[in-house]
């Protein structure tokens, strides 16, 4: 049997161009499968699906009440941003209230993924940015914010040995239901540790998020999954699609991505999690497979044509304009 399950393809004309294969799985809190699509027990790295769980010491350190953080910094350490004003002015609050600045973020730079100023004439160069445009600053400003409240080194706050760094691999260990040895180490896009665990546990890890946002608002994953949901622009982005799946279903999902085809949905009402891997790591894919588990489980809304269009039947242009194409999702039953 094959790991991998014809989620998406796009076309040319009327022919079939392209064909994305991926794992789709729904489980419930206590890690039962409900629904699968491919190998749900294949280890894939969740990349910045995992940041609710990397923020989580921060919120259960009391390092996040101690520096007066508000709901929209709580999603801010979620954020994969696009580098907005918004998101910016916000990173910059939260290393103002623990006292440092932008030398302090170890993440990098690159181009924001949204700069309305330059939209039609192009981002300037990359001298233009500093770290706080980074999509993962609001991460690692949530690691900073453990270490200043546990005064332990912020220098090397990206050690897999620092106590913050230790402190997020047991909680993806204990939310994700997977044992220690099953989750393995590696090193992100942004340089933090990073982790390879079964799918089958992130989607658990996200139903559990999920339900904590009811059955335990005040815990620290309850906090985290209603930040998120109050506050989708700054999670994501303007017109990207974790802002989409939020504001469709409104204090009813709970969604992150993460790079190279990563789609991660918790669903408070039901106590479920979704969790989806492209297996070329194509950016396309994942949000309209997520579209078609959500309406295998009979929760999606009702689309408005301009959704449906945007969403689930993208038409694809050349360089003049002409519509060549489409992607959209495979039915899955």
């Amino acid at each position: 049997m094959s790991d991998w399950h014809l989620l998406a393809e796009s076309t040319r004309g009327d022919v079939v161009e392209n064909q994305y294969f991926g794992i789709a799985v729904v489980c419930d809190t206590l890690g039962n499968i409900v629904h699968a699509w491919g190998n749900p027990e294949r280890a894939v790295f969740p990349r910045s699906a995992l940041k609710p769980m990397q923020a989580l010491p921060a919120v259960s350190s009391g390092a996040t009440d101690h520096y007066g953080f508000a709901n929209q910094h709580l999603a801010m350490l979620c954020a994969s941003h696009s580098g907005q004003p918004m998101h910016v002015a916000l990173i910059g609050e939260m290393l103002g209230k623990l006292g440092l600045d932008t030398q302090s973020l170890q993440c990098g730079r690159h181009q924001p993924y949204y700069d309305v100023a330059h939209m039609d004439d192009g981002l300037p160069p990359l001298s233009h940015y500093n770290a706080t445009h980074h999509n993962c600053s609001g991460k690692h400003t949530g690691f900073l914010a453990c270490a200043c409240h546990q005064q332990a080194d912020t220098a090397h706050y990206l050690d897999p040995l620092h106590p913050v760094q230790k402190a997020v691999q047991q909680s993806i260990v204990e939310l994700s239901g997977e044992a220690a040895s099953a989750v393995h180490a590696a090193t992100d896009g942004c340089s933090a540790p990073t982790y390879a665990l079964p799918l089958r546990g992130l989607a658990t890890a996200y139903a559990r998020i999920a339900a904590a946002t009811t059955a335990s608002p005040d815990s620290a994953e309850g906090q985290l999954g209603l930040a998120m949901m109050a506050h989708p622009t700054l999670v994501s982005g303007t017109g990207r699609g974790d802002e989409f799946l939020m504001q469709l279903m409104p204090d009813a999902c709970i969604a992150k991505m993460g790079a190279d085809g990563i789609q991660a949905i918790g669903l408070p009402q039901h106590g479920l999690g979704i969790a989806i891997k492209i297996a070329d790591g194509n950016g396309r894919a994942p949000v309209m497979a997520a579209l078609s588990v959500l309406q295998h489980l009979k929760v999606l809304p009702d689309l408005t044509p301009k959704q449906h269009a945007e969403w689930l039947r993208v038409p694809l242009h050349n360089a003049r304009g002409i519509c060549v194409g489409e992607i959209r999702p495979r039915p899955i039953v």
